[in-house]
Formats: C-alpha cells, sequence, structure tokens
C-alpha cells in the first residue's frame, strides 16, 4: 500500500509543501530530510493499494510540475486546497486505470481459443 501526502515542516515558508508517494508514512514522518522531524504537520494523506510507487511518483511529477521550486526534489509552492484536489485527481486516475486494468484482464482471461 502507497501514500500520497502532503507534509510541510518548520523550515518551510508559506504554501511551501512536500508532496511526495511513500509506501512507508510512519518512517517519513519521523525523517530528518525537512530538518526539524518532530515539527513536521502532515496536512492530507491519501492511501491507495493497488498502484506501484513509480507510476504514482511519475503522475504526481507531471501533475505538479508547474509548482516545482528549483532544485528541490518533492517541494511544491502552492496553495494547500489546491494541492488536495490535484492530489484527489491523481487519486480518481489511479482508481480509474486500475478498474479499467483489471477488468481487461478479466475479459482477456475469459477468452477461449477455438482451437
Amino acid at each position: 500500500m502507497n501514500v500520497i501526502y502532503i507534509l510541510s515542516g518548520k523550515l518551510f515558508g508559506s504554501n511551501i509543501y512536500e508532496i511526495n508517494c511513500t509506501n512507508n508514512i510512519d518512517v517519513r514522518m519521523l525523517s530528518d530530510e525537512t530538518g526539524f522531524p518532530e515539527a513536521n504537520i502532515l496536512h492530507y494523506s491519501v492511501k491507495i493499494d493497488e498502484c506501484d510507487i513509480m507510476t504514482c511518483k511519475q503522475m504526481m511529477n507531471e501533475s505538479f510540475f508547474i509548482y516545482k521550486m528549483k532544485k528541490q526534489h518533492m517541494f511544491y509552492k502552492i496553495n494547500l486546497n489546491d494541492a488536495k484536489k490535484q492530489i484527489d485527481k491523481i487519486v480518481f486516475n489511479l482508481n480509474y486505470n486500475n478498474a479499467y486494468n483489471l477488468k481487461k484482464q478479466e475479459i482477456m482471461s475469459k477468452k477461449k481459443s477455438c482451437f
């Protein structure tokens, strides 16, 4: 299970958030990557069951590209509500793609050869 999250820390400026995907949110919250892990604030998180982490990160990079801060890996300058809406769209698309792929596999498994 992966989690898409929005995180802010003590050193972040106004409307600057780390937006990323992880398979272990508890470890991420305690990481000193943001400088002061005890001051991290988790603003939003969404669990995604049926998605590999690389696909999730790729969709996030494409979706948040225009908000990306220069030379920062997953830090974005964006309004929090806009970020939440964008994540909800990503989750919808991931779920739609997963449902489509499952249905496609089901149809393919039902097709039987004439021979």
